[in-house]
Order: C-alpha cells, then structure tokens, then sequence
C-alpha cells in the first residue's frame, strides 16, 4: 500500500487537496500576524516600565475591540463578492478556471472585471476606517472609562497616548483587510502574507528606533505599528 493509501479519506492528498491546502496554509499564517506585531510592541514597551506596558495592553484590546466591529465582516463581504463573481465569469465563459487564469489575453479582463467589486470594498473600507480614527481619537477618554480605567490611574495617560497614535492606522488596516479579501477570492492566499510579513519586519525595525534612540517611548510603538500597517495596505493595493 502506498503512502497515499495509508491517509484517511478527509486527509487525502490529492490535487483538490493540494490545492485547499496552498490556499488554507498561507491563510493561517496571515491570520497570526495580528498577535505577533503586537508581541512585538509588547516585548519594546516591557522595557520602558510595567505601568507602560498595561497601558499597551489595555489600549490594543480597546483599538482591537472597535476595529474588529467592522474589518471582520468587510473581510468576509469582500471575499464572497469577488469568488462569486469569479465563479460566474468563468461559467459565463465556458472555460476552466486554471486555463483562463493562464491565458494572457483574458488577464486585463478578469482584473476589469472585478475592478468595480475591489473599488467598492476599497472606497467603504476608507471611509470606515476614517470613522474609525475620528472616534478613537476623540473618545479615547471615554473608551478609557468604559473599560473602567479612572482619571488618576497611572496607566490613563500614556494608554490615552498609545490610543491615540495608534487610531491614525484605522484606515490602512481595513483598506488592507478589504483587499485581503480580493485576493482571498481570487485564490491568493500567498501575496497578502507576503504584504504581512514585510510590514511586521517594518514595525520590529521602527520600534527598535522608535521607542529607544528617539526616546518616544509608547507613542514611538503606536508610531512603528501604524507605519507598518500602511507598508502592508500599500503593498497589497
């Protein structure tokens, strides 16, 4: 018996396995790259002081608990669209899905054709995302009572601080997320991570910059982490 027969029924590597499994595989990793920027910052700021670090923390859960409101869903909403409209434009043509891909004249016209869905996601996810900075920035002190930080609370000013830094990159973060998920609908699963991955580097490199040489302390994190997250939209758009 071959090694292929050895594989339970659901584990069988075959080619729609294959194929599940270079789209899935580079989704999972993307999907880590939220809590590893955040270690990041996490791992700077703990040298700055313990009062610094809870502030981070308790800033990141609350930037986190607003933007999720919406960048999950667009994620989704995005990646439906374009693989529904994948699927229809390849039955409308009659062809295979892997020849039209690799058919060169019919290149400009899958990009145009998925041009307005993209746009759409594109054009409501800055517009969230600039309603997303507006009220992170203007009701960081009343996010901060929510959550039951009080006025004296050490904590209350330099996670006001952090909050405040980091609402600037609202925008870049849906804008990539919508994008994400085009991408996601086209297939690719390994463009994004590339995008992700090069933006983490970016944020390790700036915080190490950021928060000690320049002294700029949990600004200096928010600083590096909204920098990288523009690195990663850009490359993705």
């Amino acid at each position: 018996m071959t090694a292929m027969g050895t594989l339970p029924g659901w584990l069988r590597l075959d080619t729609v396995g294959m194929d599940i499994l270079s789209i899935a595989a580079p989704a999972v990793l993307a999907l880590a790259a939220d809590p590893i920027a955040a270690l990041v910052d996490t791992a700077f700021v703990g040298h700055i002081g313990p009062t610094e670090l809870a502030a981070v923390g308790v800033s990141i859960s609350v930037f986190n608990l607003v933007s999720k409101l919406f960048n999950v869903p667009l994620l989704n909403v995005t990646t439906s669209f374009v693989a529904e409209q994948q699927a229809v434009d390849d039955s409308y043509r009659g062809t295979g899905e892997n020849e039209f891909r690799r058919s060169p004249d019919n290149k400009f016209s899958e990009e145009r054709k998925f041009l307005p869905a993209v746009t759409t996601s594109l054009a409501l996810a800055s517009g969230i995302g600039l309603m997303e900075t507006l009220a992170l920035i203007f009701g960081s002190g009343t996010l901060m009572d929510v959550i039951g930080i009080p006025v004296d609370s050490p904590v209350r000013i330099p996670a006001e601080q952090f909050l405040t830094f980091r609402a600037y990159g609202a925008p870049p973060i849906i804008v990539a997320l919508a994008a994400q998920g085009a991408f996601r609908g086209l297939m690719d699963t390994k463009t994004p991570l590339y995008a992700i991955g090069v933006g983490n580097l970016v944020n390790a490199i700036l915080d190490a910059i950021f928060v000690f040489p320049l002294g700029l302390g949990v600004r200096g994190a928010a600083l590096a982490t909204v920098t990288s997250e523009y690195v990663n939209a850009i490359m993705k758009i």
